[in-house]
């Protein structure tokens, strides 16, 4: 192989480059400070001809120069200049700030109507006071640097303004040159006058620019701070109200003056403690995802979507689930704060995965016990505290073995439950056995109820009626086949009431309402249904009537009848209204003596009917 004969001395090949820059440009006009990154760029580009169009704002270098030194950040509007910039020739340790990757963005620039460029630039504002802007792609985040900055955001030290492509390039330098910004620029053909109407504006209140909603949610995790993205610190720096829990709160800086609310008590006057600092730039400060059992979710309910912007962090289930190696959609997410204890029993199935949201540090050994006492203490529990911080800490145990005593308040449970040989897992199918429920032996029998529930159709997050509920077992079946589901149960009997209450905690469906009274009165003012189920009462004038007339579009009526005078009114709706009309018949095996014989149960008579969808 022939010896080399090119030179491999980066230094060499620098100063030689300099050296032909210096005698083949035209560099007289510059000042020492502004000749030397007047040759540099040249080298750069390769081009010594760029050197009449490089224009330099009166003592832009000697600014730009000072903010580098003092660790200025240096803000890029593409990838490819931060991948450009050399940290080892940077004076100090300047942050290279690029929001274009931010999740965020897409969705800003899709809604303002703006390239992905230009929005990223959205996120600068708190960052842009004395810093260093390099524009090195995109036109349109130059364009929108510049609406920001007329529009009063805090001015950088310097703005390196090299745009490229054919349409917008040459308007967006002139407009720079026209500011009294410290600019670097290139100066680039005129192919049309920059027309600033041609810059897509939002006009606001008193005319001004419309930049990002005055609701921030921001997500924080244990690791604070530090750990948020580019454009969520943006926010967190450019609110004026910041609303969090102390511990959220706490992680500020001691020197931040900004006002701060802490989350009222009770949580529900949140919402309107927030409307009342609008138009304020109000940042709400939430854990892991505010939608994930957070705050979020209430704002949300009461505030449109549109003027908040979210930016979650990792939620407490993703980080268990990476802890453990479960796959997350393999698990089960439950919140126990500030929610009863019951709400476990449909997910006690043996092999399943359940991530459970603590209300303290009491939970995990309450969980425990919980699980032991329904035969499920074989069910390893490992518990997370303060999980993606410093302190983070783990522990592992069996359920009817946990002796831990109380941590921290944050923690997240994990449970794989296991059956032991007292465990009697009722799944979440229609049909559990009668004598899974307190009742009086005037109950929908298991075989009818499994029947009667595939009638229902029950979907997610709908409601149904239970009226002349009896046990409450229709209800209760109904929300336990999803977890979103909701139902009402109206039953006159205080005893038969006590018994709802009862198997509602026993078969995890605390949430059910009882209603005390008779129909059709007790009816008035329920919310509307999804369906509705007549289990007793079927005779009493109006009854039906009123459970019609309040279904939902779409919904589905089912009535059970076993005495004749019942049978008669469904005879008689059924040739009014059509539906259809089935009679079931159950027979149960029992002793008859020694032996076994067909011991039959009541005939019961079923009516069910679907309202069409956009009916009245």
């Amino acid at each position: 192989m022939p010896a080399r004969d090119w030179i491999t001395d980066p230094g060499e090949i620098t100063r030689r480059s300099f050296a032909i820059v210096e005698a083949e440009a035209d560099l007289a006009r510059f000042d020492p400070g502004e000749r030397s990154v007047a040759v540099r760029l040249i080298h750069a580009c390769g081009m010594v001809e760029i050197a009449p169009d490089l224009r330099f704002a009166a003592g832009a270098v000697a600014a730009g120069r000072a903010a580098l030194a003092a660790g200025a950040p240096i803000l890029v509007d593409a990838r490819m200049v931060d991948s450009g910039i050399t940290r080892a020739r940077l004076p100090a340790s300047s942050r290279v700030i690029c929001t274009l990757d931010d999740p965020l963005v897409p969705g800003l620039a899709a809604s303002a109507g703006l390239t992905r460029s230009a929005a990223a630039v959205d996120f600068w504002a708190a960052h842009l006071a004395g810093a260093v802007v390099a524009i090195g792609n995109a036109p349109t985040a130059l364009f929108r640097l510049l609406e920001l900055l007329a529009d009063g955001a805090p001015r950088p030290a310097a703005i390196l303004g090299f745009p490229v492509g054919f349409v917008g390039a040459a308007e967006s330098k002139a407009a720079l040159a026209a500011t009294d910004l410290p600019y670097l620029s290139p100066a680039g053909p005129a192919r049309r006058q920059c027309d600033r109407g041609r810059r897509r504006q939002r006009a606001g209140p008193g005319g001004n620019l419309t930049m990002l909603p005055w609701l921030t949610v921001i997500g924080i995790g244990e690791d604070g701070f530090d750990a948020l993205s580019p454009a969520a610190r943006s926010l967190v720096d450019q609110a004026e109200v910041l609303v969090g829990g102390d511990r959220h709160l706490a992680m500020l800086p001691s020197n931040d003056r900004r006002q701060r609310i802490p989350w009222p008590s009770p949580l529900s006057a949140l919402v309107e403690t927030i409307e009342r600092l609008k138009p304020s730039r109000v940042c709400v400060l939430a854990t892991g995802d505010p939608f994930c059992y957070g705050i979020g979710s209430t704002l949300a309910r009461q505030l449109p979507i549109d003027q908040m912007v979210v930016i979650p962090s990792v939620s407490a289930r993703t980080l268990v689930c990476s802890r453990l190696g479960w796959p997350e959609h393999t698990t089960r997410l439950l919140t126990l704060h500030g929610r009863p204890m019951a709400l476990l029993e449909p997910h006690l199935q043996p092999g399943a995965r359940l991530v459970l949201l603590s209300e303290d540090a009491s939970t995990p050994a309450a969980v425990a016990a919980r699980l032991t006492e329904r035969g499920f203490g074989a069910s390893a529990v490992t518990v997370f505290e303060r999980m993606g911080g410093p302190a983070e800490r783990r522990l592992n145990g069996r359920a009817d073995a946990w002796a831990r005593a109380p941590g921290a308040d944050l923690n997240t449970i994990a449970v794989a439950v296991a059956a032991g040989p007292r465990a009697h897992p009722l799944a979440t199918v229609p049909g559990l056995p009668d004598e899974a429920f307190s009742h009086d032996g005037q109950m929908t029998k298991r075989e009818v109820r499994a029947i009667s529930l595939a009638a229902l159709a029950p979907h997610p997050g709908e409601l149904l009626w239970d009226v002349g509920a009896g046990c409450g077992s229709v209800a209760v079946e109904w929300m336990r086949a999803d977890p979103l589901n909701r139902a009402v149960a109206v039953e006159p009997k205080p005893a038969r009431r006590a018994m709802i209450a009862v198997n509602a905690e026993r078969l995890g469906t605390p949430g059910l309402r009882i209603v005390d009274g008779q129909a059709p009165e007790a009816l008035a003012g329920l919310a509307p249904p999804d369906a509705v189920f007549v289990g007793g009462g079927a005779s009493t004038p109006g009854v039906i009537e009123a459970c019609w007339t309040a279904l939902r579009p779409g919904g589905r009526l089912v009535v059970n009848t076993v005495t004749l005078e019942s049978q008669a009114v469904l005879l008689a709706k059924h040739a009014e209204l059509g539906g259809e009309l089935v009679r079931l018949s159950v027979e149960r095996a029992e002793p008859v003596g020694p032996y076994h014989g067909w011991r039959p149960l009541m005939p019961v008579t079923q009516w069910r009917l679907a309202k069409p969808y956009g009916s009245a």
